[in-house]
C-alpha cells in the first residue's frame, strides 16, 4: 500500500491518502452470492488482501463490491464501520450449520466446468463444516465425480481424496 503525504510543511499535521486497489486485484476476488461456503470465501478474501498489501478498510470495500444476490441484499440492510465488524456479521449470517453442511455434502456433485481439484476443495470444505474427516468419505466423493471420471477412479483403487485431486 502506498501512502502519499499531502503536506510538505513539517509544522502542519500530515494527512495520508491511500491509493485505491488495482482493479485487476479487485476482480481477482471471487464474487459471493450468499450460497457458497462463507468461511472459505472470507479466508480466500483475507489471503488475497494480505498478498495485495491491502489495509482493513480496503479489504472491507473490496468485500462489499464483490457481493451479489442474497449477499448484496443483506449488505444493503446493515451499516458497517470496520472489517472486523463485517467479518463477524458476515459469518453470523452466512455460515451454515453442521446439519446443513452434512446435507450439502451428501448432495455434492462435480459440476461440468469444475476441475477435479475444485470439486475436491469444495467437498473437503463441506466435510470439515459437517465435522467429518474427508478420507472416511472417499466413496461418497467418487460417487459425486463426473460419470466419465468415476469409472476411471474406481479402477485405480485410490486410498484418499488427495490422491485423486
Amino acid at each position: 500500500m502506498i501512502y502519499y503525504d499531502t503536506f510538505a510543511d513539517a509544522t502542519r499535521p500530515k494527512r495520508r491518502m491511500v491509493c485505491p486497489p488495482d482493479p485487476e486485484d479487485v476482480l481477482a476476488v471471487e464474487v459471493y452470492d450468499g450460497h457458497g461456503i462463507a468461511p472459505a470465501w472470507l479466508s480466500r478474501l483475507e489471503q488475497w488482501s494480505h498478498a495485495c498489501g491491502w489495509d482493513s478498510d480496503t479489504c472491507l470495500r473490496v468485500a462489499c463490491v464483490r457481493m451479489t444476490g442474497a449477499a448484496q441484499r443483506w449488505l444493503d440492510t446493515i451499516k458497517l464501520r470496520t472489517y472486523d465488524e463485517f467479518s463477524s456479521r458476515f459469518l453470523e449470517r452466512f455460515s451454515i450449520t453442521q446439519e446443513a453442511a452434512m446435507a450439502q455434502l451428501f448432495a455434492c456433485q462435480q459440476q461440468l466446468q469444475e476441475s477435479t481439484y475444485e470439486y475436491a476443495a469444495r467437498f473437503c470444505m463441506l466435510a470439515r463444516a459437517a465435522g467429518l474427516k474427508e478420507d472416511s468419505l472417499l466413496h461418497r466423493f467418487i460417487s459425486g465425480l463426473l460419470p466419465e471420471l468415476q469409472q476411471e477412479v474406481w479402477r485405480k483403487e485410490f486410498c484418499s481424496i488427495n490422491e485423486i485431486a
